[in-house]
């Protein structure tokens, strides 16, 4: 795949099947590969700025495209020409995520707000514009992976401040519990670090993120 992008890579994603992943780059350019053979299918898209994150679907129907467009592509894998736009997204998309129930697209902007679109109607079931912090340069923001929880209930946010915001699916998307990597720190600098990765063991009973050099596993 390396040979098809003409740029750095800034992205990618595997089906959750292993059956495919896409990658997409500075060039502006999104591609499909098949697995396990790494064969070059297609180019999904082409955006008018560079890919900064890419996620399937649980079914791997649909790829979201993040880009420093102020939008979010939804790519109909088999028919790319299908393809929804979820738009509003100030500062650019940072980072994009699925709902694994298939019913929404989690979004952090330039602008450190938190959206959550309705992927059958396009329409922005939330804007939480007080969760991330914003840096509206890609070039010397952190890439911020959020991730659901298995089913689907919570969205793990990481932020400016260090800490993983577990946000509760739907009823006002309200912030159930904060995990705070330097709580108990006596180094002030470190308060400072954001938190940049939130993952969850397959189980959905622990919490795995990552802050500067630290890496705290958290009993949910």
């Amino acid at each position: 795949m390396a040979e098809h992008h003409q740029d750095q890579v800034t992205a990618v994603t595997v089906s959750v099947d292993g059956t495919k992943f896409a990658s997409g780059g500075l060039d502006r350019s999104v591609l499909l590969c098949t697995l396990p053979e790494c064969t070059f299918e297609s180019q999904l898209a082409r955006c008018a700025l560079p890919v900064r994150d890419l996620a399937f679907n649980h079914s791997a129907l649909l790829l979201a495209v993040a880009s420093d467009e102020p939008q979010v592509r939804l790519l109909n894998v088999t028919n790319p020409a299908q393809a929804q736009t979820l738009r509003g997204v100030e500062g650019g998309a940072r980072t994009v995520c699925f709902d694994p129930l298939g019913q929404y697209v989690a979004v952090i902007g330039g602008d450190g707000a938190l959206r959550v679109f309705d992927v059958d109607s396009g329409a922005q079931s939330a804007h939480r514009a007080d969760l991330v912090g914003s840096r509206p340069d890609p070039n010397s923001a952190p890439m911020m992976r959020m991730e659901w929880s298995p089913d689907g209930q919570l969205l793990a946010v990481p932020n400016e401040q260090g800490q993983v915001l577990l946000v509760g699916r739907g009823a006002g998307w309200t912030v159930t519990r904060r995990l705070n990597s330097f709580a108990n720190s006596s180094a002030p600098a470190a308060k400072d670090l954001p938190a940049t990765v939130a993952r969850f063991s397959p189980c959905g009973q622990y919490l795995l993120h990552a802050c500067g050099r630290q890496l705290m596993l958290w009993e949910l």
